[in-house]
């Protein structure tokens, strides 16, 4: 235990020591941009040296997690029957597994949610809870050099990481890939995104809470002096483009956004500037560029933006999660969008061409079938969940993605 200990300690530090590391360069620069741990009246050389100084001293304190940690690694054993494996991957690092085997016992067991945490998270307290209480088997593995999982969390070698659990759960445990469901939390949707890209034939995709490219949200929370630094450090050494490495993967995906998540967004409580809105534009866009067109596209913002009006209603009169589905279903029925017609438009389609993408259904609209069909798929492709970024997903709200079910003997009528 001393020695994971220690392990322990020197990768939390290393993570915050190491700004150029995943999340940390914004993280510094909203402490910055938000005065916090400054003395009022204190110049801004002085706020930022003092925010840094805080986050160090911080991370000494991580050894309290350690009882969490082990807590967490016990229930899982204990209760939920985990088994706990090293993965070696092929740059020699040893990854910690934990498998929750659920098949022929519950009615999502035979499929395999692999779980990718987000910075600093954990599989003994993080997102494995999710689709445990959602009936599925669950493989959770923490980053290299996160809890016992040995390496440095580098993108690379996360990578490495992710891929030599795919591979543990495809040769080892007996899964296949058309029953694997990839589920990535936060930071944890680019390791998603590149073994979706890397494993097209897994059953579907979901991400929570996170963004398109880190690059915006580095640049947004940073002094606007270091903005050369920080994207030559982005684009050559972190350059986390989740978007770049989805739209390589040809299956089901499903977005999850936070209406109150106070990391992804550009602007402190402006849902319109979570950047899981640029991901979903440009999957879309780049999914079907016939019916997303630019008048689509301003209609997808306008669509995106219903929930920020909906969060400004009185909160004594509805409840806010409520009122959100209550604009966006006045919102549809405003654009007579029938669920009905538009999957019979993409099944005839479908059905005389192919499944790949990029579609061209759509070549032959008129506006308002195309209008119809992108409200459609914006919200299969993407649901809101009421909750700040670190609040764990509830089961009913974590599912296999949408796809079109195409029947052998489907005939458009």
């Amino acid at each position: 235990m001393g020695r994971s200990s220690d392990t322990f300690r020197k990768s939390a530090l290393y993570v915050i020591w190491k700004i150029g590391v995943y999340t940390s360069p914004f993280l510094v620069g909203i402490l910055y941009q938000r005065g916090y741990f400054a003395i009022e009246g204190l110049g801004p050389f002085t706020k930022l040296v003092t925010s840094i100084s805080v986050i160090l001293v911080v991370s000494y304190c991580c050894k309290g997690l350690e009882q969490s940690l082990l807590q967490g690694r016990s229930r899982l054993i204990e209760h939920n029957h985990g088994e706990r494996c090293k993965v070696r991957t092929i740059d020699n690092n040893d990854i910690d597994t934990m498998f929750i085997d659920r098949r022929n016992s519950t009615q999502h067991g035979n499929t395999l949610v692999i779980c990718s945490e987000g910075n600093a998270g954990f599989y003994e307290i993080g997102i494995m809870i999710t689709a445990i209480e959602a009936g599925y088997s669950t493989l959770g593995w923490n980053h290299p050099g996160f809890g016992g999982s040995t390496g440095k969390p580098y993108p690379t070698q996360d990578e490495n990481a992710v891929d030599a659990v795919l591979h543990f759960a495809i040769h080892r445990l007996g899964f296949k890939l058309e029953n694997i469901l990839l589920f990535g939390w936060s930071i944890g949707g680019y390791t998603t995104a590149w073994a979706a890209m890397n494993y097209p034939d897994v059953k579907g995709v979901v991400i929570d809470a996170t963004f398109d490219d880190i690059l915006p949200l580095a640049i947004n929370h940073m002094p606007h002096w270091w903005e050369t630094i920080v994207r030559l450090a982005i684009r050559e050494h972190v350059n986390l483009n989740v978007f770049e490495h989805l739209s390589k993967y040809p299956g089901p995906i499903l977005l999850i956004r936070r209406t109150e998540d106070e990391v992804i967004c550009l602007r402190e409580n402006d849902l319109f500037s979570n950047r899981g809105n640029n991901l979903l534009i440009k999957l879309l866009r780049n999914r079907y560029p016939y019916v997303f067109e630019e008048r689509q596209i301003e209609l997808l913002k306008q669509y995106l933006s219903v929930t920020s009006a909906a969060q400004g209603m009185n909160h004594f009169l509805f409840d806010v999660s409520v009122t959100i589905l209550i604009f966006l279903d006045l919102f549809l029925q405003k654009y007579a969008v029938s669920e009905n017609v538009c999957n019979s438009l993409l099944q005839t389609y479908i059905s005389e061409y192919s499944k790949s993408y990029p579609m061209k259904i759509g070549e032959e609209f008129q506006d308002q079938e195309k209008n119809q069909v992108a409200l459609f798929l914006a919200r299969k492709y993407m649901k809101d969940f009421k909750a700040t970024h670190c609040t764990n997903l509830p089961a009913e709200m974590f599912h296999s993605p949408w796809d079109v079910n195409i029947e052998s003997d489907f005939v458009f009528t």
